[in-house]
């Protein structure tokens, strides 16, 4: 029969219908759904229309009535691959394809294996097609024109090139019909069976174990050959009742739109014809679809902007008060957190049915970076582990779970170099001995060992966890439940050797295992706003309704051909298609509006980072089919943000600064430079103390390491000979003495790269990117020693010397004495090519790519916070201060002193000066003598400094706003 109902909904016209025909004893009755949630739904209802207590059906999935029919066990995903790992191995060897790299392969192959199984299609004929198409597709001749239709037709290039790769696969092709047999054999030879392969044996053995006298089946859409063999052996049996929900409006033929978005009259011919072959006992439940209905497209920039929408969706019109009858969908489920985060604080009630990522979960960051810490963290070389990767395990909010020493240790080992040994000798705790114990990867149960180890771990921050936190979180003690579990699964697939790979290849499995798991939301599931992916809302109905990201890739989603059955066969068998799949999911979207009294669909229209910015196609079939009784309106959300000119403040000197500054008995150049580059920069530096992070516990290798690392090592080497006359004899002693420069390097990565300056005889192993760096610093020192040779002979007087000299100011409170000064990488007396006299050099070295430049004509420029930043304005004050210091410190020696910038990349030219020079109108004029520019330097330089000091003037941010973009305190600002 057919029955037309108003805005009724699909589950209670059911309900209704049952207790009419079955009376309120439906003990005997087993209703059948696609999925769980509409039977918790379904229970309420038949309760309402009871009206007095009643005996309840049973509910169960269609999956689980399958299931019930035998004693063979569905595997578990992870076993499934690693079976047929087996199989594929023993007709194709392991040589050329690890489990790690089959394993994406493994999961498509079983897919294609359960689509056929579940569409009752001939295995063997299904192989035998693709062997010949494939076959077609490598060894036919055709014409130019036979080949451009065969390619059409079938969707394959027929590449003339019958390489090696193609022979590779096309043995695998071959050799399907084989593994899918052997490989159901194996399964079944343990009592086990993927999904489609335990659905056939059900209705192939023809003998069904049923518990109810009727079976109610209730919202399937599109129904598998497996199913609808089932559903026919229940009904010959007269113990089966369909009910079918689709309406009458989108069955009609719409000839004016064209296939693309026709779906859902695709999906429901489908149905029709199943439903009229199977059963006149069938009950058909249509809406006209001509009531009114609000619907509204709203355009969105960003998903977050989306999710920040529901708040005011739900507050509009009282939304949010209509508990169950109001759902939020999200076609693109990452929404889920920020949705959360983005509910009305006064919402009643709210639940949440799909599953909160175990990936995102504290304790999965725990895991991965225990697994890494034992990987590349720990060198077996040395048997340490390197301390980067110790502080993201000890910096884990969950370590104080582990062993309350694990602060403790954190700031211990700070404190120490890079690598450090067995951590259970140092703390002899065992929280951290779990963690820190080294793990012989050599051994055969390695991998069974540390999974153990880790799940341990998992066991003692459960046990360690506050109990005021777990019923405040008990996401957090559900999260350390579920990785528990999933790990002591894969102890077992180890144990029982149905995961035999290496360590790497299992942590990724691991992660991926990880990454697809989901934590059930806990509450009453029929009480208040319901959040849900679209797969949920099949079979239940709602008053209003918000379909988030509904954009195309997302609705229908994720639709692709990936298999190994191409398309051509997968139609002619009557296997699964894209077609059918997104029939499917043109069901479910016009399902979830089909009797909604208002309906807002959110997408998202950017087009950055490669997306379409294009709507679902189902709203474009919404635009042109939808009933003249249905108002559809149009809203863009922007961001509610507008560009804003932020201009720093000024900082006044007084109070706490100004006493600061008071205090301040010493300036670098470093500091110096930092005032002239922005008065704000040298505030948040040296009088807030908020320093720039230069030590990090990483091993890794920027600009600054690189040259602290050239620096040490070239003082390593030139100690060697540092007072004495050096030769060109020396020198080329030193350059040839490759083991000796390398041992420089060695010693001064231990020191400023590993932190290592005990005397222990451990050796650090270099990684790829520090062995790049190794022979980097190698040649630039070569090339050093190069340039001395040409410079020989010559004497080194100071090697990282530090030079400081007192000077007076006058300041609004008076004179003070300031101490300037720092660290010279090299002083040497050289004798002038040109006049034959010495001269003393105080030699900078930079190994930086950029070349010498002057900042300009005189000492000004020098002083200038305006000067263009690759002028090298800073260099220059350094240099020159370094040297006007050393010059007055040695005035009684009568040698003049020389300021040098030595760029190791650019100092390989005959001509190379690396003497500084001012430059005007093309004319170099180099400073030979420092001393003849002293008096203005000095002068310069005590301005300056009495500008930091003095109390009535404010510091000021820098005219030059280009500078901000890569400054370190720039939020701060603003």
């Amino acid at each position: 029969m057919t029955t037309k109902y108003a805005m009724t909904s699909f589950l209670e016209h059911i309900a209704e219908d049952i207790i009419t025909k079955h009376g309120t004893d439906l003990s005997d009755i087993t209703i059948v759904f696609p999925n769980k949630r509409a039977s918790l739904f379904m229970k309420e209802m038949l309760a309402i229309k009871a009206g007095k207590p009643m005996w309840s059906p049973q509910y169960i999935t269609i999956s689980e009535l399958f299931r019930r029919q035998t004693e063979t066990v569905v595997a578990d995903p992870v076993k499934l691959v690693c079976e047929l790992f087996k199989v594929y191995s023993a007709y194709h060897g392991t040589e050329e394809l690890t489990l790690d790299k089959f394993y994406g392969w493994g999961q498509l192959m079983i897919s294609d294996f359960d689509d056929i199984d579940k569409n009752m299609a001939n295995a063997d004929a299904v192989f035998s097609n693709i062997t010949a198409f494939h076959e077609l597709e490598n060894k036919i001749d055709f014409t130019q024109g036979q080949r451009e239709a065969i390619e059409r037709f079938f969707n394959i290039i027929l590449d003339e090139d019958n390489s090696e790769i193609k022979e590779k696969f096309l043995k695998m092709w071959n050799s399907l019909a084989d593994i899918y047999h052997k490989f159901n054999e194996r399964l079944a030879g343990e009592g086990l069976a993927y999904e489609g392969a335990l659905y056939r044996k059900v209705v192939e053995s023809k003998c069904l174990n049923l518990s109810s006298e009727k079976y109610v089946f209730v919202g399937f859409n599109v129904v598998q050959k497996v199913e609808r063999q089932l559903f026919s052996m229940l009904q010959e049996e007269g113990r089966a009742l369909f009910y079918w929900d689709y309406d009458n409006f989108f069955m009609q033929e719409r000839n004016s739109v064209s296939n693309e978005v026709s779906r859902y009259s695709y999906i429901s011919r489908l149905k029709e014809k199943f439903v009229n072959e199977l059963a006149p006992d069938r009950t058909d439940v249509f809406d006209t679809m001509k009531e009114e209905k609000e619907v509204k497209f709203v355009s969105a920039p960003t998903e977050n902007i989306q999710a920040r929408y529901v708040s005011k969706w739900l507050m509009d019109n009282d939304r949010m008060l209509h508990g169950r009858r109001t759902a939020i969908v999200m076609c693109h489920e990452t929404l889920l957190q920020t949705i959360i985060h983005c509910l009305p604080e006064e919402m009643p009630a709210v639940n949440v049915t799909t599953g909160y990522p175990l990936s995102q979960a504290p304790i999965t960051t725990l895991v991965a970076n225990f697994l890494t810490l034992h990987s590349e963290g720990y060198v077996a070389d040395g048997k340490v582990f390197r301390l980067h990767f110790v502080n993201a395990v000890l910096s884990h909010p969950y370590a104080k779970y582990i062993s309350q020493k694990a602060r403790e240790l954190r700031s211990t080992l700070n404190s120490m170099h890079r690598y450090f040994p067995n951590v259970e000798e140092l703390m002899g705790d065992d929280g951290l001995s779990l963690i820190f114990s080294p793990i012989d990867r050599e051994k055969n149960n390695y991998n069974e060992f540390i999974v153990r180890r880790l799940a341990d771990i998992v066991k003692q921050i459960a046990r360690n966890f506050p109990e005021n936190k777990k019923q405040e979180n008990g996401f957090a003690v559900e999260s350390l439940f579920r990785t528990y579990t999933l790990l002591m699964r894969i102890v077992n697939l180890i144990e029982d050797r149905d995961l035999i790979v290496d360590f790497d290849t299992l942590r990724r499995l691991m992660m991926q295992i990880i990454g697809s798991t989901t934590i059930p939301f806990h509450g009453e599931p029929v009480e208040g706003v319901q959040i849900m992916g679209v797969l949920e809302t099949r079979n239940i109905d709602f008053d209003h309704v918000l379909l988030l990201s509904c954009n195309e890739g997302n609705m229908p989603k994720g639709i692709n051909d990936a298999s190994f059955i191409p398309h051509s066969i997968r139609y002619g068998h009557g296997l699964t298609t894209i077609d059918n799949k997104v029939s499917v999911y043109a069901y479910y979207f016009n399902s979830i509006i089909q009797r909604c009294k208002d309906v807002t669909i959110v997408y998202n229209n950017s087009t950055d980072g490669g997306r379409s910015g294009e709507m679902s196609r189902f709203m474009v079939q919404m635009m042109v089919e939808k009933p003249a009784t249905w108002k559809l309106s149009k809203e863009a959300l922007s961001a509610g943000q507008h560009s804003m000119i932020s201009i720093p403040a000024e900082i006044a000197k007084e109070g706490k600064v100004a006493d600061i500054l008071d205090e301040m008995d010493s300036f670098s150049p470093t500091a110096i430079n930092n005032y002239l580059y922005c008065q704000l920069r040298f505030f948040y530096n040296y009088v807030a103390g908020l320093k720039e992070n230069d030590e990090t516990d990483d091993d890794s290798i920027d600009n600054r390491i690189f040259g602290l690392v050239f620096h040490e090592a070239s003082e390593i080497i030139y100690n060697k000979v540092k007072g004495a006359v050096i030769t060109k004899e020396v020198l080329n002693y030193l350059l040839k003495d490759k083991a000796g420069i390398y041992r420089a390097i060695d010693e001064a990565f231990r020191k400023e790269l590993f932190k290592i300056n005990d005397n222990s005889d451990f050796k650090p192993k270099y990684n790829g990117i520090q062995l790049i760096n190794r022979e980097v610093i190698r040649k630039y020192l070569e090339m050093l020693l190069r340039l001395d040779i040409r410079l020989a002979p010559f004497t080194i007087i100071g090697l990282e010397h530090d030079v400081y000299e007192d000077i007076t100011i006058c300041t609004d409170k008076g004179e003070r004495k300031i101490k300037v000064g720092g660290r010279i990488d090299r002083i040497d007396k050289v004798r002038d090519n040109e006049s034959g006299k010495e001269v003393i050099r105080v030699v900078d070295y930079k190994t930086g790519s950029k070349e010498i430049k002057s900042p300009s004509a005189n000492i000004e420029a020098v002083f200038d916070p305006l000067a263009k930043s690759d002028s090298h304005r800073d260099y220059y004050l350094q240099a020159m201060l370094y040297s006007l210091l050393i010059s007055r410190k040695r005035q009684e020696s009568n040698v003049p002193v020389s300021p040098a910038l030595l760029f190791i990349q650019h100092s390989y030219a005959d001509d190379t000066n690396p003497t500084l020079y001012f430059k005007d109108k093309n004319v170099k004029e180099y400073i030979n003598d420092i001393s003849i520019y002293g008096d203005i330097f000095m002068e310069n330089l005590k301005r300056v400094m009495t500008e930091i000091l003095d109390t009535s003037i404010t510091f000021k941010p820098t005219e030059e706003r280009k500078r901000c973009t890569m400054c370190p305190y720039y939020k701060l600002c603003r």
